[in-house]
């Protein structure tokens, strides 16, 4: 089946504490969550963007993902971001002004190839401002499978109208815990299963499947279809810049259950995206991985599991 990712592509200068910053990584949640399901899977791979010609896409060529549809504006540079964490690890994400504007360079439905929307295709629409997520939700197919990751300055109460009406046509909704927590006006709770009553309302909405990002706390997902809730552990890594590891795993999660349908497989598979991720900064190492270093890490990281569990 193809997949087709949506949303922005950045660069991103990544300021960490006490260390220097690193400039110009290749980024953007719709290229991490393509790296997340490239990791899965090598081929029928599509990414449906914008950006400036100041962003080298070079690295991709021969990996599988079809960069044909992204367009190219001479005269706008790609969005370029300060990707920030302070000492209390909280993150900003601040748009460059010199630098194209995340409306600019949001996709538009009408320059997306009707093959793709005709075709036996799966559609992941990555985190990017709701106005134009909506539009290209709406635009989507009614009867494709359709994951979606929301915004996080897009999630509050007052735009409950709108998502109310888009997680009807949602077949997988992907919120990170912060975002969750935005959407229903609650603290965080201890425990990740106390979340269940509120995925089974974002569920009631229309979604099948909701997966909720916990970070360092793993994900949990809940199937509508089954009426059955699963969690996974975050897959261990070396940490060293947590940027995109939510697109990632989304990527990961969404390859995994369209290949075999199993919620808790997919799970796991995302986890392992997302610690493939976390090693390095920026997006390009995630696609030089080989299907045999992924293969390797999710049996440890399964072995790993069932050593915790006996």
């Amino acid at each position: 089946m193809n997949m087709v990712f949506i949303g922005h592509l950045t660069l991103d200068d990544v300021v960490l504490p006490n260390l220097p910053i690193q400039p110009d990584n290749a980024g953007g949640a719709a290229l991490y969550a393509a790296s997340g399901a490239h990791m899965w899977q090598r081929k029928d791979l599509f990414l449906l963007s914008r950006r400036g010609t100041d962003l080298d896409l070079s690295f991709l060529e021969g990996s599988g993902l079809d960069t044909s549809f992204v367009r190219i504006f001479p005269d706008i540079p790609t969005i370029h971001l300060f990707t920030m964490y302070d000492r209390m690890n909280l993150r900003y994400f601040i748009v460059q002004r010199w630098a194209g504007s995340y409306d600019k360079m949001a996709p538009r439905p009408y320059e997306f190839p009707q093959e793709l929307l005709n075709s036996d295709s799966c559609f992941h629409v990555a985190a990017f401002p709701l106005p134009r997520q909506r539009a290209v939700i709406e635009q989507l197919p009614d009867n494709a499978l359709i994951s979606v990751d929301p915004h996080h300055d897009y999630i509050y109460p007052e735009q409950h109208g709108i998502w109310d009406a888009l997680l009807k046509k949602i077949t997988v909704f992907q919120p990170s815990e912060d975002e969750l927590i935005r959407y229903f006006s609650i603290q965080p709770l201890p425990e990740p299963h106390d979340y269940l009553p509120y995925m089974k309302a974002l569920s009631d909405k229309g979604p099948r499947i909701i997966v909720l990002k916990l970070g360092s706390r793993g994900a949990l997902s809940y199937d509508s279809a089954s009426d059955r809730l699963c969690f996974a552990p975050p897959c261990p890594a070396p940490v060293i810049d947590v940027t995109g590891c939510g697109d990632c795993f989304c990527g990961g999660f969404l390859a995994s259950f369209i290949a075999d349908g199993d919620i808790q497989t997919a799970l796991y598979c995302g986890s392992v995206s997302a610690s493939f991720n976390i090693t390095h900064f920026g997006v390009s190492e995630n696609f030089a991985v080989s299907a045999a270093e992924v293969t390797e890490r999710y049996n440890l990281y399964l072995s790993q599991l069932k050593g915790e569990k006996t």
